[in-house]
């Protein structure tokens, strides 16, 4: 007798944190996560004193703290450039890195 009423009532969200974070952000940063540990693995293995392997930790910092921030603005839905960037912003940050560190190297101490 009641169910006109029950079928205008709007449906609650989940309140789950994988329900409020668009499942691309997901399968992007799985993505991410992929193609940062081959670069951090071989970034680790190179015998340099450890310069690249920082370099690329930096990198990685900076590239987990970009998608915090886009993660946290526009959860849902996400644009496509966000998701671009959280797929492949880490081989965007790590040529900029590279040259700051090699600048930073030589002309500051």
């Amino acid at each position: 007798m009641n169910d006109a009423a029950d079928d205008e009532r709007p449906i609650e969200p989940s309140t789950a944190p994988s329900a409020l974070i668009d499942p691309r952000h997901w399968s992007a940063a799985r993505d991410a996560l992929l193609i940062q540990g081959l670069l951090l693995f071989f970034g680790a293995i190179v015998l340099d004193g450890g310069y690249i392997f920082k370099c690329f930790g930096a990198a990685a910092i900076a590239f987990w703290l970009g998608v915090a921030i886009i993660v946290i603005r526009r959860p849902n839905p996400a644009h496509a450039s966000d998701i671009s960037f959280v797929r492949f912003g880490y081989l965007a940050l790590l040529p900029i890195a590279l040259a700051a560190a090699v600048l930073m190297h030589r002309f500051g101490h």
